[in-house]
């Protein structure tokens, strides 16, 4: 790992062509092939990029971005500006732009990628800014889930990867301890301190609660 010294801070190149990092910058993932970016969207015009050469005289050199430039065959054609907020692309992880030029962290309410009239809730690393998907979230008092798409669904039984049924409410709590109705008017599932359910159906309710 090779570092330097850039305004009183120590920044570090992680690999041959990476965007370097501190405390006051975001790391990027950078796909290079043939000495080019190839995900030139996720870059922005201001940034700053660490280039690590062979030259020993001069193996190292900070640039900044001032033009954005977009591969196709040996023809290199200047790409349009992204306008943000956007959704980015970068080696088949999905990240999400806000207007101020950063990725997002944590959960946020946005637009589908195919289809912005529709919202959803996404999380997004806090770390790294990738949305996760298809897995478990913990919240402060219990979990919530999102599909293989990212969007967190609501008042619908989710499958495990345990092989074991949960259910989410309609604000995407899981839930815990308490009674779902059958919408196929089959009684009641119970779901236990784990939310998971038995399998079995009740016929009725003498106490408890009862969530949709």
């Amino acid at each position: 790992m090779l570092t330097l010294k850039e305004i009183g801070y120590t920044v570090s190149s992680l690999n041959t062509a990476g965007i370097y990092q501190s405390k006051q910058f975001e790391e990027v993932p950078v796909v290079i092939k043939n000495g080019h970016i190839m995900n030139p969207e996720i870059l922005k015009v201001g940034d700053a990029i660490l280039y690590v050469g062979n030259d020993p005289k001069r193996h190292l050199q900070i640039g900044h971005v001032e033009w954005i430039y977009e591969v196709k065959g040996t023809a290199e054609t200047v790409k349009p500006k992204t306008t943000y907020p956007a959704w980015l692309e970068s080696a088949g992880r999905w990240f999400y732009r806000l207007a101020n030029g950063k990725n997002a962290h944590g959960w946020l309410e946005i637009p589908e990628k195919k289809n912005p009239a529709k919202k959803h809730w996404y999380f997004f690393n806090n770390k790294t800014g990738e949305m996760l998907t298809d897995t478990w979230i913990k919240g402060q008092s219990s979990w919530y889930y999102v599909n293989k798409d990212g969007a967190m669904p609501t008042s619908t039984w989710i499958l495990g990867k345990d092989k074991k049924w949960y259910y989410v409410t309609s604000s995407g709590l899981m839930a815990t301890d308490s009674y779902i109705q059958d919408t196929k008017g089959r009684g009641f599932c119970y779901v236990d301190k784990d939310g998971i359910w038995d399998g079995r159906y009740l016929n009725a309710v003498n106490s408890g609660n009862v969530v949709s």
